[in-house]
């Protein structure tokens, strides 16, 4: 009886106009429900597809990217396409199953790169397998494409030749008692915090030295030595994790990439947070990045669209860099005072007692005004820290915490200079002009909009960015000192026509943003919006000496010895790792994302 009455109500919708259709997307959603508890998949999958459509006509008539992306995030389509792939799973159909975790993939982006190759009105979806072999065939590498669902990963290993080398169902780690751990979402984060990597921009970038009566006391031999300990440390620490997440994420898929040197990897969700060169194998000690060459993509539509794009030759070689080192502009920052409405973890707050909540952790001197004033109260450090009355909490946590905001106010921060931006830029475009490239430099300079834009879209090889990234604003830092002038957000990239072959940023956070259903939505998406083959981003706040030294190493191997720029990220990499000087949050950083080349 309730088949019948979930078919009439579809058949219904579908013999209605388009704008009736939209409450029939739900009726055939539960359609397929109702399918799968009748053990008939084969029905499940069509009727969700049909669900999916409704859906898709609507999500058609929006015209603003922010709209559309906004609208592949909402919790309806998402369930929708994780019940196909489960369906197409449980009747043993892999290469379907993946087709429907792509047709809900980066939808919003790759409607604007298909409108940059003059497209309109063709389908942006994947809809055979045909095209699949076609993208495999056209990358010579190996596709690692993941999937989240709630209660496990989705892993596919295609092969170079576009054949499914293996699949994957991947249970995400219980705890003694077996139960699932948090949420995947709250993994990622653990992991992040315990590799030691920094969410912000903050004063991490200067290290706090010891003072010449500490060193005196203590001799310089014996102050080095308990540095290097410290060190040494935090490598084991971060290796550990490493290895952890190794074993979740590539040791089931050890056996289907062994034999091919380049990898591409194409993530989900929070996976796009994950530094994959990073991850470290239990028996062998190596990292993945000695292992394969490593590049991103936001899904298989993008890369084919941006790998067609990149046929092209440019006219010329011209380069643009843009840094600054000293910044006149500071930055506000939310101080929200703020009332607990639960007690988690045995936490005891009065009702009545006020927590302060800070987005940066160097605004040191609010919090020692607020600890010192109010010692039994809660004190929140950005997403990272969490302390009540000197306890340190895990930063996942923070995510069940419920609050309501009383206050709110604004705190100014100045930003650091980086004192290895002139070096880096020096080095930059030396290596440039060895490599024939004219060179357009832009360095503690103010600069209109429409000048930078300019010099933007007339960069034909690189643009180079080495400045401060906000990771809370979506922009880059320039030179200037009003936001209007010194502020270059994601939305204004996003409407350029850019054409350089590989963008730079040598800024923090850059490949951060807002992950959904359409990826990272930040500066990285915002490159390749505007027409920008291969991005070079950071997945955390990098310091400043060590990017300097990954930049000069990369530009070396890219614009001296003529790789592709993914082989000489791979390169840099393993350098820096062989030296034995560096942590792994100090190289790891740096993703490739996008198609790759070397320079002609």
């Amino acid at each position: 009886c309730g088949l019948d009455c979930l078919q009439r109500a579809c058949m219904l919708a579908q013999s209605s106009q388009a704008i009736h259709r939209r409450g029939g997307k739900h009726a055939s959603f539960s359609l397929g429900q109702a399918w799968m508890i009748a053990g008939e998949p084969q029905r499940a999958a069509e009727t969700y597809r049909q669900a999916e459509q409704w859906f898709d006509e609507m999500w058609e008539t929006l015209t603003d990217d922010e709209q559309r992306r906004c609208h592949r995030d909402t919790s309806f389509p998402l369930q929708v396409n994780r019940e196909r792939q489960r369906t197409f799973m449980k009747a043993a159909q892999t290469e379907a199953a993946l087709l429907a975790a792509e047709c809900g993939r980066t939808r919003a982006l790759s409607f604007l790169l298909m409108q940059r190759l003059c497209l309109q009105g063709q389908d942006d979806r994947l809809d055979s397998w045909s095209e699949v072999r076609n993208i495999a065939l056209q990358q010579s590498a190996a596709i690692i494409y993941y999937s989240c669902l709630e209660s496990c990963l989705l892993a596919w290993v295609i092969g170079s030749s576009g054949d499914v080398v293996g699949v994957h169902e991947i249970q995400l780690p219980c705890n003694s008692c077996g139960m699932q751990e948090t949420s995947f979402k709250g993994q990622v984060a653990s992991f992040r915090v315990k590799l030691g990597v920094r969410c912000r921009d903050d004063s991490d970038n200067h290290v706090v030295e010891d003072s010449c009566a500490d060193v005196c006391e203590r001799g310089i031999a014996e102050t080095l030595q308990s540095k290097l300990r410290a060190r040494k440390c935090k490598k084991l620490e971060a290796d550990l994790e490493l290895e952890k997440m190794f074993d979740i994420l590539i040791a089931p898929l050890a056996n289907d990439i062994k034999g091919y040197s380049n990898l591409i990897i194409v993530p989900d969700q929070e996976l796009h947070t994950i530094p994959f060169a990073a991850l470290r194998c239990r028996e062998d000690k190596t990292y993945l990045v000695q292992r394969h060459t490593l590049r991103i993509a936001p899904s298989l539509q993008t890369l084919k669209l941006i790998a067609n794009r990149s046929l092209s030759t440019p006219d010329s070689n011209s380069a643009l860099i843009v840094g600054a080192s000293e910044f006149e502009l500071g930055t506000k920052h939310t101080v929200a005072l703020s009332r607990f409405v639960n007690e988690p973890w045995g936490l005891h707050t009065r009702s009545t007692a006020k927590g302060l909540f800070v987005r940066d952790v160097d605004h040191q001197s609010v919090l020692a005004k607020h600890n010192k004033a109010n010692p039994n109260q809660a004190i929140f450090v950005g997403d990272k820290l969490c302390k009540i009355n000197h306890t340190t909490i895990p930063a996942e946590m923070l995510d069940a915490l419920n609050m309501s905001v009383d206050l709110i106010i604004e705190v100014q921060r100045d930003l650091t200079p980086l004192r290895s931006v002139p070096q880096e830029l020096h080095w930059v475009e030396e290596q440039c002009k060895h490599a024939n490239c004219s060179v357009t430099k832009m360095f503690n300079q103010v600069h209109t909009k429409e000048e930078l834009r300019s010099a933007m879209e007339s960069a034909e090889v690189l643009i180079h960015f080495a400045t401060h990234g906000l990771l809370e604003h979506l922009s880059l830092v320039l030179y200037g000192s009003t936001s209007t002038n010194a502020l270059l957000h994601a939305e204004e990239i996003s409407r350029m026509q850019l054409q350089a072959k590989l963008v730079v940023l040598s800024a923090c956070n850059t490949g951060r943003g807002e992950v959904g259903a359409d990826g990272v939505t930040g500066l990285s998406r915002a490159f390749l919006a505007a027409g920008v083959q291969s991005v070079i981003a950071t997945l955390w706040a990098v310091p400043d000496v060590s990017t300097s030294v990954f930049m000069r190493e990369f530009y070396t191997e890219w614009l001296s010895n003529r790789l592709a720029i993914h082989e000489a990220v791979c390169r840099t990499m393993c350098r820096m790792i062989d030296d034995g000087v560096y942590l792994p949050h100090e190289w790891a950083a740096f993703a490739v994302i996008g198609a790759t080349g070397a320079v002609e």
